[in-house]
């Protein structure tokens, strides 16, 4: 069950904005997110949302299988799912596919390795990782960061 949640938050986070408010409850908005009712989900936008996520998934596992997994010191993966980096990385990702940008990584996992290590090092990026994961400055923050360390011009 935890997979859909997972699913849920990345097609959100994608999807919605929350401006106006300074935190969110995650359980509410997914359910929100969730009733077909009230937000007109028809067939041509569950195929938006279905091709949002197989675009996203197959890009960051073709480089990296652990792009969603935190790092520990030595710069190396700690062996399990992290939500919060989860959500940031692949809405970012799905951010700079929709955007048509050249992937400065594509094909060259170390690259990747590179930027996502100065990603997860980054105190602000911690903090928003770790600490009022559902303030929606630190939600925007933490995708922002993830968009800019990934996707944008990080010299060495």
């Amino acid at each position: 069950m935890k997979d859909m949640e997972y699913i849920l938050r990345f097609l959100m986070f994608s999807n919605e904005n929350f401006q106006g408010t300074t935190a969110i409850s995650l359980k509410k908005e997914l359910n929100l997110f969730m009733d077909t009712t009230k937000n007109n989900v028809n067939g041509s936008k569950l195929e938006l949302y279905r091709r949002q996520f197989i675009d996203t998934m197959t890009l960051l596992e073709k480089i990296n299988t652990s792009s969603f997994e935190n790092l520990n010191s030595a710069g190396h993966p700690m062996g399990r799912f992290h939500p919060t980096v989860f959500d940031s990385i692949a809405v970012a990702t799905i951010r700079a596919i929709e955007s048509n940008i050249e992937i400065p990584w594509l094909d060259n996992r170390a690259e990747f390795d590179r930027r996502k290590k100065k990603l997860v090092s980054d105190t602000e990026y911690i903090e928003y990782i770790t600490m009022r994961t559902t303030n929606t400055a630190h939600i925007t923050g933490r995708i922002e960061l993830a968009y800019k360390y990934l996707y944008g011009d990080v010299s060495q």
